[in-house]
């Protein structure tokens, strides 16, 4: 009997052995294919057929990570997808920390998986590492909505001498399980926080929050990241005699003149003749050459013969190379709300030449039309 046990012993380790040779054997042939192969699809679905090995292919897939090649780290990175271990969990939050080539891959592969990569990220989020690595931890445990998570936003937004004070805030407000409002508001008044609120109040709010958005329009020097958030909030929530009185406002009372800008850009479908004189004045006696231009395109829907005078200066300009407002850069860097960020992007964009010529073109034809219209009267 106990021969016989020690023999079944023997052909089982035999047979275990023999298995594990043949998969290490295996790993082998599909690892060598990898480097000579041209088609980065094909690279891929060789690394999972590898990461499906299991243990005994986890030195190649080490050795795909430190690959020269960008196209057999991300082989590598296919690879982790199917197989997890310490040592390649570990390796693979390093890859996304060092090597921006395959960044965006490691960033999903993390980001998908939270609970696998999470005791190797909060390792380095504890650690005394560089701010950089740090911050994009941070990011990556912010993919999860465990509530060890929730608690170290929380933490960290709350912490005056933390440097990811801001980060954590937008984070935390960016994730829609958290119905926290209270805590969110609790920082309105928190200089560094207080645009991320805003931003927030403005995504999630109601019309009850017009209140507040007044308030901060009615201020005689409002930051500029302020007023957009302001002024946008009573575009989504205001009656049409709301929008059209800011607007008018603006134009009349603002002196800043981007401001006035973002204005038109954002309420220029509103007309009247009182908004159309103001467009006028401006058209012909703005200060910046891209208010100029601005104010007379949006003149031109107006149709009307009285505008000829205001749209003859621009006609005339040449090409100005454009200052960008410093508000408007630092204010886009913040707010990224889809509601604003599009006018924001293309009022900190230098435009071309051509681009100048083109829309001043495109002003000669309409004047020319309204001569036209003006000799038919």
């Amino acid at each position: 009997m106990n021969r016989n046990v020690f023999l079944y012993i023997l052909i089982f380790f035999s047979f275990s052995l023999s298995a594990q040779n043949a998969n290490k054997e295996k790993a082998k042939q599909i690892y060598d294919k990898i480097p000579p192969n041209v088609w980065l699809e094909e690279k891929k679905n060789l690394g999972v057929s590898l990461g499906r090995i299991g243990k005994d292919a986890e030195a190649y897939i080490h050795l795909l990570f430190k690959a020269d090649s960008y196209w057999d780290r991300l082989a590598g990175v296919s690879a982790a997808s199917v197989y997890s271990s310490d040592s390649i969990d570990s390796a693979l939050v390093q890859l996304h920390l060092t090597d921006h080539m395959v960044e965006r891959e490691t960033k999903d592969l993390i980001a998908s998986q939270p609970k696998r990569f999470s005791k190797f990220l909060y390792s380095i989020w504890n650690g005394k590492g560089k701010k950089e690595d740090r911050s994009k931890v941070l990011y990556l445990l912010a993919e999860s909505d465990a509530s060890d998570v929730i608690s170290l936003l929380k933490k960290e937004s709350s912490d005056l001498n933390s440097e990811f004070r801001e980060t954590a805030f937008s984070l935390l407000t960016d994730k829609k399980n958290f119905k926290d409002e209270g805590f969110i508001r609790s920082f309105l008044e928190d200089k560094k926080l207080r645009l991320l609120v805003l931003q927030h109040i403005y995504e999630t709010g109601s019309p009850s929050d017009k209140t507040l958005m007044y308030e901060i329009l009615r201020k005689k020097k409002s930051e500029w990241g302020e007023f957009t958030i302001a002024i946008s909030a009573i575009k989504k929530w205001g009656k049409y005699s709301e929008q059209e009185s800011e607007y008018y406002k603006t134009l009349t009372e603002e002196k800043d003149e981007s401001k006035k800008q973002y204005a038109i850009h954002l309420l220029g479908e509103i007309r009247s003749e009182a908004i159309r004189k103001e467009l006028c004045e401006l058209a012909g006696f703005g200060a910046e050459q891209e208010l100029r231009l601005v104010a007379a395109e949006t003149l031109v829907p107006y149709q009307d013969i009285g505008n000829r005078p205001c749209l003859k200066r621009i006609i005339k300009e040449k090409y100005e190379s454009r200052r960008r407002s410093p508000d408007v850069i630092d204010v886009f860097a913040t707010i990224i709300t889809a509601g604003f960020s599009n006018i924001i992007q293309g009022m900190r964009e230098n435009k071309s030449q051509s681009d100048f010529l083109g829309r001043q073109n495109e002003i000669k034809k309409h004047l020319q039309f309204l001569e036209l219209k003006a000799e038919g009267k």
